[in-house]
């Protein structure tokens, strides 16, 4: 990083921090003004209209470095970059929690400064048509890259940039390192309709990454699907016997399964569990499990043993059991209650009633499983890095 640093000081007589300093002055707005003599920009957005967009994740020049207190503060975690997504979270600051990030800081995160907003990500506005589906570029990734390599260049005195067109070395190196479709953005498609014609991001746009996956149920065994929820449909039996389980896992990272209680006159269980789904699903395979149950008490139940019963809920109740990466390939699960409304695309209020001693190993699937016949688990999510 110090010779990156080196070579990008030729461009003017401040020395970097002047030329940093003057970037940042226009950012997120930069723009290539050609009547001031810009050179053209390393993006090919296609002809006009660019209404389709890529979201980027783009680190500035900065580089990574152990967070201060105020970074800290203001950044989030990037294994919670999905979570933060669903919750409306942004920040300018990502924070690295892995054990290669804490070794060089002294058991501290790293801290990397993005271009515009983490986990949304920076947008760029193009025709998606002319760009990625036609081959202009491979993927969203290398889109990210062009975009990146037009922060490098000469700051002009109308607040314009003049890009290095062609890149250097360096800033080829650096963009391929540090710029990439962001959280959950579709690798190979873009957003239609997230920008105006004239360019720029809508101030309405929905970001369908704020909305959590229903789950998609597979090997039903006495269950009827639709959407998210699961309806014991066969007979009552005295058994655990009906159930199924998840198409989607979660390979690492924060994540959550959220499901609602609709009712509290049956027994169900729903959780997460490791590894793929099984051929048979039975009621011990549910490694991380809370079982509202008939009686309108609430119990925990982890591998088929009730760890304890936590007060009474409600109908409608909604549930989370969420994922915390230990990032040694396995993460701490918690279990939470949503506390009134909550609406997607912000933050929910939730209080955690149990963390488990125990921790559950990547990948990981949710599993659902009935006692009573008409017996639910409504509307069930998951939010995963995905």
């Amino acid at each position: 990083m110090g010779d990156f640093l080196k070579s990008r000081s030729r461009h003017l007589s401040g020395g970097w921090f002047s030329f940093w300093a003057a970037v940042l002055l226009i950012l997120p707005n930069c723009s290539f003004n050609p009547s001031s003599g810009s050179a053209s920009p390393n993006l090919d957005p296609g002809t006009p209209p660019h209404t389709s967009a890529v979201f980027c994740d783009i680190a500035t020049p900065v580089g990574r470095h152990c967070a201060s207190a105020e970074e800290k503060a203001m950044g989030i975690r990037l294994a919670s970059a999905a979570m933060a997504l669903v919750a409306g979270q942004t920040s300018s600051i990502g924070l690295d929690e892995s054990p290669d990030a804490l070794n060089r800081c002294g058991g501290e995160p790293e801290a990397i400064v993005f271009q515009g907003p983490f986990p949304q990500g920076y947008s760029v506005c193009l025709n998606c048509a002319e760009t990625i589906l036609d081959g202009t570029y491979a993927n969203a990734n290398a889109v990210c890259e062009a975009r990146c390599q037009d922060f490098f260049g000469t700051p002009l005195s109308d607040g314009s940039l003049f890009p290095d067109n062609p890149p250097t070395a360096d800033t080829l190196a650096f963009c391929a390192a540090n710029a990439h479709a962001s959280t959950n953005f579709p690798l190979n498609g873009c957003f239609e309709g997230a920008c105006s014609m004239a360019g720029m991001l809508n101030v309405d746009f929905a970001d369908p990454r704020r909305i959590p996956e229903p789950v998609e149920w597979v090997n039903l065994v006495g269950v009827s699907a639709a959407g998210g929820t699961l309806t014991r449909t066969a007979p009552f039996t005295g058994a655990f016997d009906a159930g199924a389980s998840s198409s989607q896992l979660i390979t690492g990272g924060d994540g959550y399964l959220e499901f609602t209680a609709a009712e509290t006159n049956t027994i169900r269980i729903a959780g997460l569990s490791s590894g793929p789904p099984p051929g048979s699903l039975t009621f011990n395979d549910i490694g991380f499990g809370i079982e509202p149950y008939n009686t309108g008490e609430l119990f925990v139940t982890e591998n088929g043993s009730p760890v304890s019963s936590f007060g009474a809920y409600t109908a409608g109740q909604k549930f989370r059991v969420k994922l915390q990466d230990n990032f040694n390939g396995t993460a701490t699960v918690s279990y939470a209650r949503i506390n009134g409304p909550c609406t997607d695309g912000s933050a929910c209020s939730e209080t955690v009633f149990y963390t488990s001693a125990n921790t559950i190993a990547y990948p990981v699937r949710v599993d659902a499983m009935f006692f009573e016949q008409g017996a639910t688990v409504t509307e069930a999510r998951i939010v995963r890095i995905r």
